[in-house]
């Protein structure tokens, strides 16, 4: 528990030097920019626009506010309500086919509309109702605080009730009962349930042919970034929910690399021909490590695929990024091939790529998928060789959140 407070501080402060130097750049011309918003009720009868002057120029003025909202009925072409923005500017708006309509603030608050009506009925912080979650999984920054990274905003019926949901990444749930414009503090065993199987639905619809839309989505240079979110989050919830009926999917997803510098899937060159090797240089396969993490969640042994491929140094001085090769046979019965002493290339040829590179904690870990699972971690000593290798019962990914904090 020492250490994983540590490398949280450690990372918190890391996260706290980008945000200064992030700060410092926009006093020096970088600035930041709230868009126009527009969000639609699932049947096509309603329409929520959040709309800034300041975005009306050509080159939109930083920093946007004075939005304006307006609430149509577009089958009637009927403008409903409107509101001038009183608030800190929207990053987020959510409309049912009941008409309730939710703004989500840069402020992390959250504001209910009834329907037909620009009044707010309901407003609160989310970050209040975390409590002691807050130290564990919020992690905070002078550019604000951090932990909405695969949540899952929706509206939701229950018994004739009109719900909005929250439910957070480490599953915690936060729900609106909009009809009497409160938090349900305590939801209900069958409640839970219900909103349990709902979040089941919604992933097994956005991983179906997931595979070729989430290529599609990445190669759109994000222009489909809500649909690559819905993928991304479908994963995580399959894994958490230990959705059995995933399995196919998340299998098609195995095979999905997706880093914006890959061509024809890596670089010829060689990796244990190359010059030099940081084993810190390297990036990670987020996607793959997700669908890794939720198929050994529900019970499966992905397939040996790398997850991190490294920046490599070559005679003339530039880099290129190259995927070391997976080693003959299976991983987790050549570890006692590494001993300390050996150089990052040596740990390649005998267990291949980590599935997790620990730049700050100068270490690779890899999640063993033998018959008693484990994670085995490599530890240097700065750049160049092994100083020790510890094998860890129960891997990181049976522990708690290991395995998505940060990730």
């Amino acid at each position: 528990m020492q250490q994983r407070q540590q490398l949280r501080r450690q990372v918190q402060h890391i996260v706290t030097v980008f945000a200064v130097a992030l700060i410092v750049a926009t006093a020096c011309g970088t600035d930041r920019f709230y868009s126009d918003r527009l969000a639609s009720s699932p049947n096509g009868h309603f329409e929520f626009t959040a709309v800034s002057p300041d975005n009306a120029a050509e080159k939109p003025t930083p920093f946007a506010d004075d939005f304006v909202y307006t609430f149509r009925d577009v089958q009637a072409d009927t403008v409903l309500w409107t509101r001038r923005q009183a608030e800190s500017s929207p990053v987020a708006l959510y409309v049912n086919d009941a008409a309730w309509s939710i703004v989500h603030t840069s402020a992390d608050e959250i504001l209910v509309h009834r329907p037909n009506s620009a009044t707010v009925a309901l407003r609160f912080l989310i970050l209040h109702k975390f409590d002691v979650e807050d130290d564990r999984h919020v992690i905070h920054t002078t550019a604000g605080p951090m932990w909405a990274f695969h949540s899952r905003w929706s509206f939701f019926q229950y018994e004739g009730n009109h719900l909005f949901v929250i439910r957070t990444w480490w599953d915690r749930r936060i729900v609106v009962d909009l009809d009497n414009a409160r938090l349900l503090e305590e939801p209900t065993p069958d409640l839970i349930l219900a909103m349990d199987a709902d979040d089941r639905r919604i992933a097994l619809a956005n991983l179906d042919g997931a595979a070729d839309r989430y290529l599609a989505c990445f190669e759109a240079h994000r222009q489909r970034w809500d649909e690559q979110r819905e993928i991304e989050l479908a994963v995580h919830l399959a894994g958490r929910l230990q959705i059995k009926d995933a399995i196919a999917s998340l299998r098609e997803l195995e095979g999905v690399s997706t880093l914006q510098f890959e061509i024809d899937e890596y670089d010829t060159v060689e990796i244990l021909g190359a010059k030099s090797l940081n084993p810190f240089a390297a990036e990670p396969l987020e996607f793959r490590q997700r669908v890794h993490v939720a198929l050994r969640r529900i019970g499966e042994k992905p397939t040996e695929l790398p997850c991190t491929v490294f920046r490599v140094t070559q005679e003339d001085g530039s880099w290129t990024y190259i995927r070391a090769e997976q080693p003959p046979g299976f991983r987790a019965e050549r570890t006692e091939l590494v001993q300390p002493g050996m150089t990052p290339k040596d740990v390649l040829r005998a267990i291949g790529p980590p599935d997790y590179i620990k730049k700050f904690e100068f270490a690779w870990e890899y999640d063993m998928d033998a018959d008693e699972p484990f994670t085995f971690r490599v530890q240097f000593k700065g750049l160049r060789a092994v100083t020790d290798v510890q094998t860890i019962r129960p891997p990181k990914w049976q522990h708690g959140d290991l395995r998505y904090e940060w990730h």
